[in-house]
């Protein structure tokens, strides 16, 4: 899903979306699921972690 379009879905909800970056950059275990296996398994792509906040 594009994330113009996440981004409209989390705002009718009133949370600002923000993506904070790649999850092999944050976390350990999806590092090495990503060495071990070649992917992150059901996340698919992109592979990044996004935050939801109120405004």
């Amino acid at each position: 899903m594009p994330d113009p379009l996440l981004k409209k879905q989390f705002a009718e909800a009133g949370l600002e979306l923000t993506n904070v970056g790649p999850v092999a950059e944050r976390s350990d275990c999806h590092r090495d699921r990503i060495d071990r296996l070649g992917d992150l398994g059901m996340m698919g792509e992109p592979d990044c972690w996004y935050r939801a906040a109120r405004p």
